[in-house]
């Protein structure tokens, strides 16, 4: 069969008749928003992700026995070179 006759045949029946015109826009659209859909939930996953790596510690340090006090916890984790910063952090488990 002749590959003109084909789109000629499909084109025939899309205009002759609304709703397959319809459909064919319909499917187009939810075709559409599921691609926007999904790519804008992509970008927002991902700067959540970045969000919260920024904000949340790379190391933990915590139920040290004997109690230490953070300064001295603190001179001895910035004593190493490939430390960047330290900051405290209040935990309460169990309240």
């Amino acid at each position: 069969m002749p590959e003109s006759y084909t789109w000629f045949l499909a084109l025939r029946y899309l205009v002759t008749r609304a709703i397959h015109f319809v459909a064919l826009l319909g499917t187009a659209l939810a075709v559409w928003a599921l691609i926007v859909v999904i790519s804008v939930f992509s970008g927002m996953v991902k700067e959540i992700h970045d969000h919260v790596r920024a904000s949340s510690a790379e190391i933990l340090i915590q139920d040290i026995d004997p109690p230490v006090s953070y300064e001295e916890i603190k001179k001895l984790v910035e004593a190493d070179p490939s430390v960047a910063s330290t900051a405290p952090r209040l935990s309460l488990v169990g309240v």
